[in-house]
């Protein structure tokens, strides 16, 4: 599938990578009107090397599901002026004047619009992200997705790359004024998500990531593993460009702490990195048992070309130095889609497929990443950081 729905980023800030940062002016206003915050909900915001790990993401998603239980599933959105001498758009987007949509950001397509977003009176100053969608089935079929992966997956601790949905919202009214120009005269979506911070492909600009050849190979690593458990849940993705895999940033990293995962029973560990990766924007996705193998193989290597440099690869994604990434990192993902496309796995059977696939061509790459970035034996002194493992075997297969 071509790349032409996705437009030029490059006028896309830097200072656009968005997090939610605790509002102190609103504590302060609290404090005042002796209104007591919840002390978990201080901690969850004050301990950054905690915020974004799994067990506090689940935290802070019920705490802001419980903020929303009063706003219906059929809404829709209204203007309002956001009155901020910094943004450049005065005007934003309420839903029940409880939900403000204030700031276009991210990778920019003409199949979705996502705002960062605030909600009144939470400490919080952006708590969620919401994406504005066309109501059609495609788009239907994506928002019940995000809602069964965050219910049966990330809730459950089955895997820490998916975004959560809180809330999908449907506007049924159709009108020609004060709206996005996306669903202008049509019926629509918005989908309430967990914020991230911004896209691969915005970290792609940023020379310091593209310099640090042992994040590179972690963040791969996570992509892939990202993608396999997709496919695991019944899905092929069928869109894996770079605007479509999502991050938050990590702090206090220990350089010697890994995640758990379970692969078809073996265990195998990921170092911990500065970054999270998702798999996002599902618009695209089909049936695993319903696709060609061809598609299940291009979802593992269409994001090659944004790891490898443009002296080894002219078709290289990367434009801000043509040494980056280093031409190392660009042999080991060129090597992984060579395996990817030379192995001689039986094609009649989707699911015997991907499990060939997966323990006996992609874990064998991955393991030779270097400085023990993923390994199947963790390294002395190391320590788990999840203590129930992240699985993917055919265990996790979403049933309709």
């Amino acid at each position: 599938m071509s790349q032409s729905y996705i437009y030029n980023t490059n006028n896309i800030s830097k200072k656009n990578n968005f997090s939610n940062s605790i509002n102190s002016k609103l504590i302060d206003t609290y404090d005042k009107s002796n209104i007591k915050i919840p002390e978990l909900l201080i901690k969850y915001f004050k301990n950054k090397n905690l915020k974004y790990n799994l067990k506090q993401r689940i935290f802070y998603y019920n705490h802001i599901l419980e903020r929303l239980k009063n706003i219906s599933n059929n809404q829709c959105l209204v203007e309002y002026d956001i009155n901020s001498k910094k943004s450049n758009n005065n005007k934003g987007y309420s839903i029940n004047d409880t939900i403000f949509l204030t700031k276009k950001f991210g990778s920019i397509s003409k199949y979705g619009y996502i705002y960062i977003t605030a909600i009144r009176k939470e400490i919080g100053k952006f708590p969620i992200a919401s994406k504005i969608m066309i109501n059609n089935s495609v788009n239907l079929f994506e928002a019940n997705t995000n809602l069964k992966i965050t219910d049966k997956i990330v809730k459950t601790m089955c895997s820490r790359h998916f975004i959560l949905t809180y809330k999908v919202i449907m506007c049924d009214k159709i009108t020609n004024k004060n709206l996005p120009d996306i669903v202008v005269n049509k019926k629509y979506y918005v989908l309430l998500n967990e914020l991230a911070r911004g896209d691969l492909k915005q970290l792609c600009s940023n020379k310091l990531f593209l310099k640090n050849d042992n994040i590179l190979y972690n963040v791969f690593i996570q992509i892939i593993l990202s993608i396999s458990t997709f496919h695991h849940l019944g899905y092929v993705h069928g869109d894996c460009h770079w605007g479509n895999f999502l991050y938050q940033i990590n702090y206090g990293i220990n350089k010697n702490s890994y995640h758990h995962y379970n692969i078809y029973g073996n265990s195998y560990y990921l170092k911990s990195c500065e970054y999270t990766m998702f798999i996002y924007d599902f618009g695209f996705a089909k049936k695993l048992i319903s696709s060609n193998i061809s598609t299940i193989e291009a979802d593992y290597v269409r994001l090659i070309n944004a790891f490898k440099n443009k002296n080894i690869e002219p078709k290289s994604w990367i434009s801000v130095d043509n040494n980056l990434p280093s031409d190392s990192v660009g042999f080991f993902v060129k090597l992984f889609k060579n395996s990817i496309y030379e192995n001689t796995f039986a094609k009649n059977n989707n699911a015997m497929f991907l499990e060939n696939l997966t323990n006996n061509t992609i874990i064998p790459i991955l393991l030779n990443a270097p400085n023990n970035i993923f390994v199947n034996k963790l390294p002395p002194k190391a320590t788990i950081i999840n203590k129930k493992p992240y699985y993917i075997n055919k265990k996790i297969l979403i049933k309709n």
